[in-house]
């Protein structure tokens, strides 16, 4: 859903550049809740027959997952069954939604790309690529931990370096993202200088 809902935000980023004027009519609120809507309704069957299959399997053995949260991998390396179908199943749905989700960002950047080169200024060019810079970072560390992952054919190999690549995805993304979101305001700017300057100011007295 999350790789759905990021290539929403890419056609958001494009038609914000490419047609500013005809945005308020184009991405309102009906047309945002029917993007939101088919990015469930797309994910849920997905994932959906995928928890189906992961179900069928047995369990036999021990039951601690060597990883930091309950993930597929994990899960199925614990089964004494034939998990090779599981785990090609496994495989072509993150196949599947990276590829999808990718291709539409790649259309989205490109036009993006297309019409700020176009643009006469160099300070607009500057603020328009700005207001994607946010995104693509978030992008950037999505797509890398996500096909570290998942996109293998044997989900039970390599599991220690998956524990490293899932701990960004799950918790280092997250935590960033407000930081790499705020970071372009100028509010923010103004109160980080602020509290380096308290700082200092702090450190200059107590050396006094």
């Amino acid at each position: 859903i999350i790789f759905f809902l990021m290539a929403v935000m890419s056609l958001d980023r494009c038609v914000a550049i490419c047609k500013p004027l005809h945005y308020p009519t184009i991405m309102n609120p009906k047309t945002c809740f029917l993007l939101v809507t088919a990015c469930f309704a797309l994910a849920f069957p997905l994932i959906t027959g995928l928890v189906v299959k992961v179900f069928q399997l047995s369990f036999c053995g021990p039951h601690v997952i060597p990883h930091f949260l309950c993930d597929l991998g994990p899960l199925i390396h614990l089964s004494c069954s034939d998990t090779r179908h599981t785990e090609m199943l496994t495989f072509v749905l993150a196949l599947f939604i990276l590829i999808t989700s990718l291709i539409i960002t790649t259309i989205a950047y490109s036009n993006i790309v297309v019409t700020v080169l176009r643009l006469p200024s160099a300070k607009e060019k500057q603020k328009a690529f700005s207001t994607c810079s946010s995104h693509l970072i978030v992008l950037s560390l999505m797509y890398g931990s996500c096909v570290f992952i998942y996109v293998k054919p044997e989900q039970t190999n390599r599991l220690d370096s998956n524990r490293e690549a899932a701990l960004v995805n799950t918790v280092v993304t997250p935590l960033l993202n407000p930081v790499i979101y705020t970071l372009r305001n100028k509010q923010v700017h103004r109160a980080l200088r602020d509290a380096l300057s308290r700082l200092r100011l702090q450190k200059q007295s107590f050396g006094d």
